[in-house]
């Protein structure tokens, strides 16, 4: 068994030295050819908490979102360049995982209210 290992690592060695890979520390740390900054786009939220399960609106105009910028789950919607954020839900238990109404007048969401989660409906407007 021992025989098979040293002739594995043998041959790793041998592919390693002729093959160009660097494994120097740099090497796996550089992220230059990486670009992630252009790939991942823009923030458009602007919150120093969590604001996740974004949704855009039918109509394309807004995003529906879920943000813990008031310490618990609240569900919010904004103008897609992030402007006119509103808090919709403003509750004290969790609320989360917006989605659009197919009309775009409505939003669905979870919330643990009333006890476990259950799916609400509001208006865009934060009227139920």
């Amino acid at each position: 068994m021992k025989k098979y290992i040293i002739i594995w690592l043998i041959i790793f060695y041998i592919f390693v030295l002729f093959s160009g890979i660097s494994c120097s520390e740099e090497a796996l740390t550089s992220q230059e050819d990486m670009p992630y900054e252009e790939e991942v786009g823009s923030e458009i939220s602007i919150s120093p908490t969590d604001d996740s399960d974004p949704s855009w609106s039918p109509d394309g105009k807004k995003i529906a979102f879920n943000s813990y910028r008031d310490g618990n789950g609240e569900v919010y919607i904004m103008n897609v360049d992030g402007s006119g954020q509103i808090n919709l839900t403003d509750n004290p238990a969790d609320d989360k995982n917006p989605s659009w109404s197919p009309d775009g007048r409505k939003i669905t969401f979870q919330s643990n209210r009333d006890g476990g989660f259950k799916i609400y409906v509001i208006n865009i407007d934060g009227q139920k």
